[in-house]
């Protein structure tokens, strides 16, 4: 009875030592923005307090508790709509201010330090790396109508904060071990951001809703009122705080005024009109708008690709990929015919890392095109393989194969 009895321990104590293992793991939990000090330019200096980033750090310190469960939820408050920006000249004077509820008088007496520093107190700590620069249009920053904007506005203790971190963890012996400055009582928390995912009132709106405690206690009351703009690094509007959205996207600007998308540049230049009723999607290389029930596919010149000529489009990057009649072409980003639609199948070979020669079918017999659609191998093979270590296409005929030789023709595979 004495040896079952410590057999039982022992197997205890050892089934333990995983969970113990995770108690002992230390979260660095930020509670408090960056402030990162810009190199003058012009004898003005930017000064960025970066909500987003902290608001990213705790996403990402949220989802640690899913990693090992295969499971994903999404964060339950929403990010801020934008950081705050002041701008100083070199006597130290504040002499633009954007993002904030703060007055310039009131900001003359703020202890801004005299530094030129980017260092960061978030992205340095463990957990918190990979966070994401989304608000910023390089070298361009969005800035919001506040004059129009109210708020709920409510400190939060950091207990809050850290409840919002753990509120999914199975058990407590999942949970880490969180350090966070804990002389801090109350924060005042950025209010100015939204409650719901959808702001027109629309069916598919839904609030983002707290749970196990954890409170939503600042954001945006009339989400409707909210315009967006852009500033450059002197703090010169450069778009107006006239759009109901802004997104940044591959060097173009997909904008929203009235209800209506399009697509401007960093000038506040029309690429495209505010026409169109909803976004489908939108890639690397292309937008799908939709109008009156029909599909528009834009690239980001602002040039219409005619999906009426079309059954089907989709992106194969860098191409287009598109069929008609059940056979398969390729267009360039432009929209401007590369292969035209007569092949069964159409492909890279996913080994051939150049991405210059297609892989094509038709009547079950294989060949081969460039990228320019030149016939480099007639469709009459009945199989093609890619031989990676000589970076040669084999197209197999009757037993045989054969390779496309240096002079164009097809000879036998010794």
């Amino acid at each position: 009875m004495k040896y079952i009895t410590s057999l039982i321990g022992l197997l205890a104590l050892i089934v333990s030592l995983p969970l113990n293992a995770q108690i002992t793991d230390t979260v660095y939990v930020p509670l408090t923005p960056d402030t990162i000090y810009y190199p003058y330019r012009n004898g003005i200096q930017m000064i960025e307090v970066d909500h987003m980033k902290l608001w990213n750090a705790h996403k990402v310190i949220y989802g640690y508790q899913f990693m090992t469960r295969g499971l994903s939820l999404a964060y339950p408050v929403l990010p801020p709509i934008s950081n705050e920006y002041f701008f100083r000249d070199k006597q130290g004077k504040v002499i633009r201010a954007f993002n904030t509820s703060v007055s310039l008088d009131s900001l003359q007496k703020f202890a801004f330090r005299n530094t030129i520093s980017r260092r960061s107190h978030i992205e340095n700590k463990r957990y918190t790396h990979g966070l994401l620069e989304n608000i910023n249009f390089e070298g361009y920053y969005k800035v919001f109508n506040m004059e129009d904007i109210q708020v709920q506005r409510k400190k939060i203790a950091p207990l809050n904060i850290l409840m919002r971190m753990q509120m999914h963890y199975m058990s407590q012996f999942e949970k880490p071990k969180y350090q966070y400055d804990t002389t801090k009582k109350y924060l005042a928390e950025y209010p100015y951001r939204f409650k719901v995912y959808s702001r027109d009132g629309s069916k598919d709106a839904f609030t983002v809703y707290p749970r196990g405690g954890a409170e939503y206690q600042n954001y945006i009351i009339n989400p409707t009122k909210v315009k967006f703009g852009l500033i450059d690094s002197l703090g010169k509007i450069i778009v107006p705080m006239d759009y109901q959205w802004l997104c940044p996207w591959f060097g173009v600007i997909i904008a929203q005024r009235n209800g209506k998308w399009g697509m401007i540049n960093k000038s506040n230049k029309f690429l495209l009109p505010l026409i169109f009723d909803e976004i489908r999607w939108k890639s690397n290389a292309l937008v799908m708008f939709r109008q009156n029930n029909k599909d528009i596919l834009a690239n980001y010149r602002g040039h219409i690709i005619r999906l009426k000529d079309y059954d089907q489009i989709k992106e194969y990057y860098p191409y287009l990929l598109v069929s008609k009649n059940k056979k398969l072409g390729l267009l360039d980003k432009k929209g401007q015919q590369l292969i035209s639609c007569i092949y069964d199948k159409l492909y890279f070979v996913y080994e051939d890392k150049r991405r210059n020669l297609l892989v094509v079918q038709r009547n079950n017999l294989y060949g081969l095109v460039d990228k320019q659609g030149q016939k480099l191998v007639p469709c009459q093979y009945a199989l093609v393989r890619y031989d990676d270590q000589r970076k040669i296409y084999l197209f197999k005929k009757e037993g045989i194969e054969y390779r496309l030789s240096k002079s164009g023709k097809m000879v036998k595979d010794d």
